[in-house]
């Protein structure tokens, strides 16, 4: 319905008509960067190609390919100007001064005029206003005009926007790192004279310089205090189904250069400003050896890039059995089946709710486990969670009392699958949080055992052909560890610069994009959990399989340590050969965000976490970071040894591009979200409480081993699909 919606909209908008919605502002041209963020959204629903990568932000895919986006101009929601008021990419021109401040990035310049006085006046004849853009030889490079109410525009890759008080052009692919020169020239109808003014602007290059992106907020109206009094316990489900699905808005906004900041200002500290940069490359090293891992150094022959994968699958059945004598026999041919003696058997499956019914079970069956099957308090039904369940080769050992319900697979099936070596490094860094003894346990299981994979019992069936690409996992994994490991070293250090006292950090989650390979982004502004403890609550995001390895990290149990965090942050570094010119990062200032901007949103699975609305004294900043650079910002709000965070609101963008145009590259990125710990200070609040779900060493293997082995068997072809340019995807998609 998005799609379909955003189309249409789009459609209309090039024939000059308008969906039928209240806008300030009437978008007479437009470009493709709406239809790549559906087809991305839309993409990234493809599967659990997005878990592997990120399973936080996956989630985050659902919910906007359900919601209805409104598309805002910059100036929408923002008080009119007393004074005639020219913007170039949110920096004001100023009368008195002959150029702009600072450079703009030349995908696009976006220049505003406005004016309360022009907001009569504009709906008359005889007003007004032009912009033009020319380069040093006074060549018109765009130029845009309302001539007694009537619009023009000199190149239709261009894009004019009538404002209520004025107007706003768009000048598309403007040469890089030169001088150009704005002309605004002012007629009101009061016959009160011309104004007209030109400014010196200068230009970055692609990956730098004041931009014009397009991120996604919570509407003015979202208010999920009042929701949570409505609905109580509910309110989760309902803001989601009320709040997002019903509206999301999508607004134009400057991302501004941090290294074009007044050099009188004092550098971002994650203190202060809720981010700060990190410049040592400190990590350079370790990504580089990663890639190489993953991709093959220059110097390397040509090696095999896909592998062969396949398993055997059975899809789980469940029975519910009330007797004893249905129990034994389910029990019995269990242990045949165990034995090798299972000859084809048809077994009861009677629910007194429902007909008699059989299965026939031999020794290509799959027993998966026996439980019991407890009522439900006053009602006829009954649930399998209220307790433990027992493997098939424990059944003989353990006494069920009825009702039991055992899960089954028969008639298996065999799906073969080429698995390319990127695809499988991917999967190496969902390990490299494991400790080496968990994984090592973790690729014995899974290249021997079955693995319960959602509704389905999976098994590798061709071991000695895995083996190969088992060894890239393996071998991504340890490069990955090693990247981990410098991480944990480097924010120790930094910490215990800042803070002048001994600090221990570990990193609970990794991980590594690259947007030709699925991951588009996530062009939402958002924090990504209310507090530090969020990450550990049971039935959470945070992986069983990488608790034993942090506990090591730490010297002390996760649990423990949470009441001695003084700090938790990510780490976003620039994986890539070359700066980024394709979805970088945006860091909000916290100095410029307000409480009251900032809710709950539930848009990320298993984790509650917070949205942003738009504000226009928000200062949105990004870095044309070299690799190996990165940011640091605050995971999630906390208290601190000696202050309080707010979390810091982030998101990905898009540089906005002129129609049908493309990044040259795509991005690569490493994110680490890491603790820090200071085990001489307790911290007041009270997280987790008793209710910490520690594992054991067999509930982290059996953890490790399914989410691999769900990463293994994604969709072969939808993976290297989506390894294509993001052009041709958008062509693939709108055939």
């Amino acid at each position: 319905m998005l799609i379909l919606e955003l189309l249409i909209a789009s459609v209309m908008i090039s024939n000059g008509s308008r969906p039928a919605k209240s806008r300030t502002c009437n978008t007479l041209t437009h470009d493709k960067e709406t239809k790549s963020f559906v087809h991305a959204t839309r993409r990234a629903m493809g599967g659990k190609a997005f878990d592997v990568r990120d399973g936080v932000h996956s989630s985050i895919y659902e919910y906007l390919s359900k919601a209805h986006v409104v598309e805002e101009s910059a100036d929408e929601g923002s008080s009119s100007p007393e004074h005639l008021t020219v913007k170039a990419n949110g920096r004001e021109l100023e009368w008195d001064s002959d150029s702009r401040e600072g450079r703009v990035n030349p995908n696009r310049l976006r220049i505003s005029v406005r004016w309360a006085a022009l907001l009569l006046q504009l709906h008359v004849n005889a007003a007004k206003l032009a912009v033009q853009l020319t380069d040093t030889d006074e060549q018109v490079l765009c130029s845009a005009s309302l001539v007694d109410g009537v619009p023009h525009l000199l190149h239709q890759s261009d894009q004019l926007e009538r404002l209520e008080d004025g107007l706003a052009v768009a000048c598309h692919a403007l040469p890089e790192n030169v001088q150009l020169q704005v002309l605004v020239q002012v007629q009101a109808a009061s016959n009160d004279g011309e104004r007209k003014k030109a400014w010196t602007v200068e230009t970055a290059d692609l990956s730098s310089g004041d931009a014009q992106g397009r991120i996604m907020f919570l509407p003015p109206d979202y208010n999920v205090s009042e929701l949570q009094r409505k609905h109580g316990a509910l309110a989760s489900v309902i803001v989601t189904k009320e709040g997002l699905e019903k509206r999301l808005v999508a607004k134009e906004v400057t991302i501004f250069d941090a290294d074009e900041r007044d050099s009188n200002e004092p550098q971002m500290d994650i203190r202060v400003n809720g981010f700060e940069f990190d410049t040592s490359r400190d990590l350079s090293g370790a990504v580089q050896a990663f890639q190489e891992q993953l991709h093959g150094s220059p110097e390397e022959e040509a090696r095999q890039e896909t592998y062969d994968f396949s398993t055997e699958r059975w899809r789980i059945e469940k029975c519910g059995l009330l007797t004893q004598e249905d129990l034994d026999a389910w029990v019995q041919a269990a242990k045949k089946h165990s034995e090798g003696k299972l000859s084809p058997t048809e077994l009861p499956c009677r629910e007194k709710w429902a007909l008699d019914y059989t299965y026939e079970v031999s020794q290509t069956s799959r027993f998966v486990s026996f439980g019991q099957k407890c009522r439900q308090k006053d009602t006829d039904k009954y649930e399998l969670e209220c307790n433990e369940t027992v493997e098939p080769d424990h059944i003989s050992s353990k006494e069920l009392e009825l009702p039991v319900q055992v899960e089954f697979g028969q008639k298996p099936w065999t799906t073969e699958q080429k698995l390319t070596r990127p695809m499988l490094g991917l999967v190496g860094v969902q390990l490299s949080v494991v400790s080496q003894e968990t994984r090592e346990q973790v690729m014995r299981s899974l290249a021997t055992k079955p693995e319960r994979v959602d509704n389905q019992l999976v098994k590798v069936a061709n071991p000695m052909d895995a083996k190969a690409a088992l060894d890239i996992v393996k071998a991504s994994a340890d490069a990955a560890q090693k990247l981990v490991e410098a991480m944990e070293q480097r924010s120790s250090q930094w910490w215990t610069r800042k803070k002048g006292f001994d600090v221990k950090s570990a990193c609970f989650s990794v991980n590594y994009r690259h947007t030709r390979g699925g991951m588009k982004g996530l062009p939402v502004a958002h924090i990504d959990a209310i507090n530090v403890a969020e990450w550990f609550k049971p039935g959470g995001v945070f992986p069983t399989s990488s608790q034993g390895r942090v506990n090591d990290v730490l010297g002390m149990k996760l649990k423990d340590a949470l009441k001695h965090v003084v700090l938790t942050f990510n780490e976003w570094i620039n994986a890539g050969p070359e700066t980024i010119i394709e979805l970088p990062l945006t860091i909000m200032d916290t100095k410029t965000l307000d409480e009251k901007d900032i809710e709950m949103g539930w848009l990320q699975a298993g984790l509650d976490s917070k949205m942003v609305r738009w504000s226009e004294a928000q200062r949105w900043y990004y870095r044309n970071l070299k690799p190996g650079e990165g940011y640091m910002f605050i995971t999630s709000p906390h208290v601190g040894r000696h202050r309080t965070f707010s979390g810091t609101p982030h998101s990905a963008f898009r540089f906005i591009r002129k129609e049908n145009a493309t990044a040259s590259r795509p991005r690569q990125s490493f994110e680490f979200r890491c603790l820090v710990m200071d085990k001489n200070w307790t911290s007041p609040a009270k997280l987790l409480d008793d209710k910490f779900p520690e594992a054991s060493m067999q509930e982290q293997i059996r953890s490790g081993a399914n989410s691999m082995m769900a990463a293994m068997i994604m969709d072969g072809k939808a993976l290297m699909e989506s390894m294509q340019d993001n052009d041709e995807m958008v062509r693939d998609e709108s055939s």
